[in-house]
Parts: structure tokens; C-alpha cells; sequence
């Protein structure tokens, strides 16, 4: 029976933390670059949208097309590494763009590199986890590096950057990260033995009987909120900061580290450290409700960015829920065979419909309405999730008395 020792646990989990990290890192470089560029380039609010738009359904294409692809070759690692060097040269492409359509088509063909990182990641997570340290495991993977990296790092570096030597360079200086990540993969992981061959032979299911299985239909409903809550808040917090607040770009640089700090530790440690020894159900319910604070407190913001952050740290825990509902549930909820294939159906309903869609709704009613449009759709889309939560199925091994993955499949 295979065994995973827990030095290799630590060293895998620091691995797929860190390159998970690196992907939204560069996801996201360009909300922080976007005071920068919507100027030189002449774009409004909602082209705006359909950048964050056309990537987000790139990703959750990919992401539920290859994921199914992955479990069935097994070769994890292999695509893994192959995928982090694709979006990491797209991120140079982004940089070369001269024209919106340009640059909309090297975030498409990023999105496609970078779907289905994160199910690939976390399904290797799930195969290799000792089980009372799967969500924490989850939670590690993806928060802990994509908070320090894409939200705390990413707005002081990329506008750092920018600011002096202007927005192209900060993109071209956002790939390399992920180049050196794809070495060190290579390098230090290997392929999950053992459940593979079993999960290659094992008789699938479509898509549409996983979404029989109540866990994975409402976590994909939180998925869609949750999504929404987060693409908004990297799309238009730091324009709303700028525009709105009338905070300098350098203090909305740090605002949005804040955000990232928060992200990265309690997102990381809090909320799925949380859920395995007290249950995922009712950590599901309070960090969905916390993450009204955010965009609460930017909309009041009155002039203290002292406070401003303290509020933004708070809410932004609410970041703590996607390993949660888009990992732990769904690989605890069925059995070994759909692990990656369940993880990506769950990502991929939250990007078509809060990376595609709620990026342009709100990005329109900004047009309209001003910037406070998206933060108030951020609130309401938080109390709709907390309100999801509530029907959701306990499958914390430690509440439940069973270690394993795949507790029931109803």
C-alpha cells in the first residue's frame, strides 16, 4: 500500500503552493497594471470586464476539458509542468500587446494554459495527503501562495514596476516566476502512485451525474457566487480605489498586499484549518458572511487607510472557502475515479458564471451606475453564498469518522 512520508507531503505541498501562487500571480498582474494601461490603450469599464471575461472562460473550458484528459493519462506532473511554461510566456505576450484585441488574445490563451492547474494541483494534493490534513493541505495550496504572491507581492512589484519603467516590463518581469516554478516541479514531484491505475480502469460518469451528487450541484452554486465575489474585487477594487476614493496608486498597492496578507494566512490557515477539525459546513457559512466586510468597508471608506485595511484583511478571509467548496467537498463527496474530473466541474461553473459573466454585468453597471456598482454586487453575492452553505452535506473526516476520500456519492 503506498504511503506518502511527510517530508515529501511538506515538500509537495510547498511545490503546488507556490506554482498555484505563480498562476494567479500572473492572472491578476493586470488588474494591478489596469490604471496603467486603460488609459494609454482608450478602454472603458466594460472592456475592462471582458478581459477579466474572456479568460475566465478560457480557464474553466480548459480546465473541465483537460481535467477528465489528466486523470485518465495520470500524467500529472507532466502537465503540469508543461501548462506553467505555456502561461508564463503568455504573460510576456501580454506585455507586446499594442491593441485591446492583442491583448484580450494573449489572456484567452493564458486562460486556456491555466485552467486546469489548479484541479491538476489539488487532485495530486487529495492522492497524496495524509487524510486529517487534506483541507489544511488544500487550504495551503490554494491561498498560501497565490495571497502572498498574486495579492501581497503582485500590487507592490508589477505597479512598482510600472511606475518606473512602465507597464510592458512589469508583464515580461511576471513570467519568469513561473518558468523557474516549472523546473523545480519537475524536478521535485512525482506522479501519484497507486490510485491511478485504479481510477484509469474504473468506469466514469458524465458530467451531468456528478451534478446528481447534492454536495457537488451546491458547492457548484457557491462556486458561481464565490467566484463573482473574488473576480470582482481583483477586477474593481483597485479602480474603485483610484477613481473613486481618490487613494494614490501607491496606497492602493498597499491596500491590496493587505487584501493578499489576509488571503494567504487566514485564507491558507484559518478557514480550511478550521473546517477539518470543526467541519466544512459551518466554516462554509461564517467566512462566506465575513466576506461582506471587503467591500463594505471600501465603500466606506472615510479617509483612514488604516481602517480601510483593517476591514479589507478581515473580509478578504472570506478567501478561506475555495479550497473548501471547490476541493475538499467535492473530493470527500465522491469517490477516487471523478477527483480531479469533480474539483475542475466545480472551478469551471464558478468561472463561466463569476469570472465571465459577473465581470461584464458589473463592468456595465460601472459604466452606468459608477464603481460602487461591482462592491455592491460583492455584498450581495456573499450573503447569497452564506445563505447556499447552509444545505450542504458534512464530509470532514473527523465529524464524519471516515478518513478516506469518496464518503457517499448522493
Amino acid at each position: 500500500m503506498h504511503t506518502t512520508s511527510r517530508a515529501y507531503e511538506n515538500r509537495m505541498v510547498l511545490l503546488l503552493c507556490l506554482s498555484v501562487g505563480v498562476v494567479f500571480f500572473d492572472r491578476n498582474a493586470i488588474n494591478f497594471l489596469m490604471p496603467y494601461i486603460a488609459p494609454e490603450m482608450g478602454m472603458n469599464n466594460t472592456q475592462i470586464g471582458l478581459l477579466a471575461s474572456g479568460l475566465s472562460l478560457a480557464w474553466a473550458l480548459s480546465g473541465l476539458g483537460l481535467a477528465a484528459v489528466i486523470d485518465a493519462t495520470g500524467h500529472r506532473r507532466r502537465w503540469l509542468v508543461g501548462l506553467m511554461v505555456v502561461f508564463s510566456l503568455c504573460s510576456v505576450v501580454s506585455g507586446l500587446a499594442a491593441t485591446f484585441v492583442a491583448l484580450l488574445g494573449a489572456r484567452v490563451v493564458m486562460g486556456l494554459a491555466e485552467g486546469p492547474i489548479v484541479p491538476v494541483a489539488q487532485s495530486i494534493v487529495a492522492l497524496e495527503s495524509s487524510p486529517l490534513r487534506r483541507g489544511l493541505n488544500m487550504g495551503v495550496v490554494q491561498n498560501l501562495g497565490g495571497g502572498l504572491l498574486d495579492q501581497f507581492v503582485a500590487p507592490m512589484v508589477v505597479v512598482g514596476l510600472a511606475q518606473v519603467y512602465g507597464w510592458r516590463v512589469a508583464f515580461y518581469v511576471a513570467g519568469i516566476p513561473g518558468l523557474i516554478l516549472a523546473a523545480l516541479c519537475l524536478a521535485g514531484l512525482r506522479e501519484p502512485p497507486g490510485r491511478d491505475v485504479a481510477m484509469r480502469k474504473a468506469e466514469g460518469g458524465s458530467l451531468f451525474q456528478l451534478l446528481r451528487v447534492r454536495n457537488v450541484w451546491l458547492c457548484c452554486i457557491v462556486s458561481c457566487l464565490m467566484v463573482s465575489w473574488l473576480v470582482l474585487g481583483w477586477v474593481f477594487m483597485p479602480l474603485y480605489m483610484v477613481q473613486a476614493a481618490h487613494i494614490a496608486g501607491p496606497d492602493m498597492s498597499v491596500l491590496m498586499a493587505v487584501t493578499g496578507m489576509s488571503a494567504a494566512l487566514c485564507g491558507a490557515f484559518v478557514a480550511s484549518g478550521l473546517s477539518d477539525r470543526y467541519g466544512r459546513k459551518p466554516v462554509m457559512v461564517l467566512f462566506c458572511l465575513i466576506g461582506v466586510v471587503a467591500p463594505a468597508g471600501l465603500l466606506l471608506h472615510g479617509g483612514s487607510l488604516v481602517m480601510t485595511a483593517v476591514l479589507l484583511f478581515v473580509g478578504t478571509a472570506a478567501a478561506g472557502t475555495f479550497p473548501v467548496f471547490m476541493a475538499a467537498i467535492p473530493s470527500e463527496s465522491l469517490s477516487a475515479r471523478h477527483l480531479g474530473t469533480s474539483i475542475a466541474l466545480v472551478s469551471a461553473m464558478g468561472e463561466i458564471v463569476g469570472g465571465v459573466t459577473a465581470p461584464f454585468v458589473a463592468g456595465r453597471g460601472a459604466d452606468l451606475y459608477g464603481l460602487s456598482f461591482p462592491l455592491m454586487m460583492q455584498i450581495a453575492l456573499a450573503l447569497l453564498a452564506a445563505f447556499t452553505s447552509l444545505f450542504l452535506l458534512e464530509t470532514a473526516p473527523r465529524i464524519v469518522g471516515n478518513p478516506g476520500l469518496g464518503r457517499a456519492e448522493a
